[in-house]
């Protein structure tokens, strides 16, 4: 069995094997997506579990969603992020 590592999880392969699966390490957003609306995808602390976040980039670990409520994220754990509108 696979020794167990920070962020990743066991996942079951097609003849029984073992494996671990990591999310894909991305480039955060920087300093020039500052203010845009941002889609942020983090992995979250259950293996296999995910969140989303939507809204304006405030700082490079903040982001303001459209009731004006300002999430905090870590930029380590983003598996996937796009700009949606400028």
């Amino acid at each position: 069995m696979p020794s167990r590592r920070r962020n990743g999880h066991v996942k079951v392969g097609s003849k029984g094997a073992l494996f671990m699966v990591y999310p894909a390490r991305i480039a955060p957003p920087d300093t020039s997506t500052i203010g845009a609306k941002v889609s942020i995808r983090i992995h979250d602390q259950e293996p296999g579990k995910f969140r989303d976040l939507l809204g304006h980039l405030v700082d490079l670990t903040h982001v303001r969603d459209k009731n004006g409520a300002i999430k905090e994220f870590n930029p380590e754990k983003i598996v996937a992020w796009k700009v949606v509108s400028k």
